[in-house]
């Protein structure tokens, strides 16, 4: 069993039809299907994107998950490709499994930049009013 990390990326997929936007996530299993779906979507319509990381490439020694603000796709002088992450504190860790090719990087390109999460305020006037798949309005 192969312990890699994996992804969930969350996008808003507007449908014309009725006009109501659902957010839909994709678990994605490797590094370059992740370059392949950056590619193939409007990345403006992320909505957030989340690396499951295995216990071997963590210090805690169990599963993590890390919120990504921005994926890199780099290129070293072999002509390999991997993904490098940047998450919100801005510190940047690898998108697969083999870390050790960092140090011959040769060209860097940002394929998702993140706005930073907003701060979720609670209590009074926290609510807003949306439109919900049924049509109706509801309170968020």
């Amino acid at each position: 069993m192969l312990h890699a990390p994996w992804f969930l990326l969350t996008v808003d997929v507007l449908d014309e039809e009725s006009d109501v936007t659902f957010a839909r996530t994709w678990c994605i299993a490797w590094e370059q299907d992740l370059v392949h779906a950056l590619a193939t979507i409007d990345t403006a319509e992320v909505k957030s994107l989340v690396c499951m990381r295995p216990g071997w490439l963590t210090s805690a020694g169990q599963w993590t998950a890390r919120d990504v603000r921005e994926v890199w796709l780099t290129r070293t002088q072999a002509a390999e490709e991997f993904v490098i992450l940047r998450d919100a504190a801005g510190e940047e860790f690898a998108g697969g499994v083999r870390s050790d090719r960092c140090d011959a990087v040769i060209e860097r390109r940002l394929l998702l930049a993140l706005p930073a999460m907003p701060h979720i305020r609670s209590g009074t006037g926290a609510r807003r009013a949306r439109k919900s798949a049924s049509g109706a309005k509801g309170a968020q």
